[in-house]
């Protein structure tokens, strides 16, 4: 069983969930949608569902299960923008597994302001040190740095230094919970955007 398993196994139903399919019209969009603000609730609420929205707990789990849960929602996240991407006939592949750019993409496609694309590769690279790494920190942003700056928080990101260790709160996992749910909230309007609206081109602006 999954980090997030668990409370999709308690058919719980995230607040906003069942008014999705009328704001996107396409019930792929809704379930996709309803997904990840279901998921982002179990996780930021230290995962345990909760009827109270993002009630965070002191995090009483391994750097590996945290890393796993943020992984889950990253790709909860990708596969909504493939359905709203489909659902709009923007032109951005199904099979594109890097969210960040998967993201850009479609919002390129749509002329859409891509602010958050800095923020989740910071993401990727956090939850892969956390995973993979136990938050041990093995290298930095890229080759020659001495830092990694950590997905979090939102105002001012963490740097840790090379063979330090990532840490999170709390209160900055239920931050990241709403960033991911910010997103997608910002999605669901575009899946209804005309097919006429969107360029051809795949590829996003340098």
């Amino acid at each position: 069983m999954t980090v997030m398993s668990a409370g999709r196994e308690r058919g719980f139903q995230p607040a906003g969930a069942m008014s999705a399919k009328s704001q996107s019209g396409d019930a792929a969009v809704a379930l996709a949608y309803a997904t990840l603000s279901r998921g982002a609730r179990f996780l930021g609420a230290g995962l345990v569902i909760s009827p109270v929205a993002y009630r965070a707990y002191p995090m009483a789990y391994g750097a590996k299960v945290l890393g796993n849960g943020l992984r889950e929602l990253d790709r909860f996240l990708n596969i909504l923008i493939g359905e709203v991407a489909r659902a709009c006939g923007a032109p951005v592949s199904p099979n594109e597994r890097n969210t960040a750019n998967k993201l850009r993409r479609l919002r390129h496609a749509l002329a859409v302001s891509d602010s958050d694309h800095a923020r989740l590769v910071a993401m990727g690279r956090s939850r892969d040190c956390l995973f993979h790494c136990s938050g041990r920190v093995h290298r930095g942003d890229r080759p020659g740095d001495s830092r990694i700056t950590a997905g979090w928080p939102e105002a001012v990101p963490h740097r840790v230094a090379v063979g330090g260790e990532l840490t999170m709160t709390a209160s900055e996992l239920a931050e990241i919970c709403d960033f991911y749910v910010a997103i997608a909230d910002g999605l669901m309007p575009l899946a209804s955007v005309p097919h006429r609206s969107a360029r051809t081109s795949l590829n996003p602006p340098a």
